[in-house]
């Protein structure tokens, strides 16, 4: 545990999902893609958290947006069911 004393600086840093949708399809370890039920608001090199707070969370840079179908720049480290949250990260902190 990190210790601080009287005067020490903080600095807290706060991450919010917005645009958020769910997988329409299951996504499994290994995939490049993924369908959503809706793309709006995202684009190319946003961040998207897929299954926010469980095991199983993981962030993922959209290459590419076509229809429904969101490409990756890298595959999905864990299995993903139908219905799972997917969400735009955004930091407060760098906008």
């Amino acid at each position: 545990m990190t210790e601080f004393d009287v005067g020490d600086q903080v600095r807290a840093r706060a991450r919010f999902l917005i645009n958020n949708t769910q997988l329409q399809t299951r996504a499994d370890a290994g995939d490049l893609t993924i369908s959503l039920y809706s793309v709006s608001g995202l684009a190319n090199a946003d961040v998207l958290l897929i299954n926010p707070g469980v095991a199983t969370q993981e962030s993922r840079t959209i290459a590419s947006i076509s229809g429904l179908v969101v490409t990756l720049t890298a595959v999905l480290s864990f299995d993903h069911e139908a219905g799972e949250t997917v969400g735009e990260v955004v930091d407060p902190c760098l906008g």
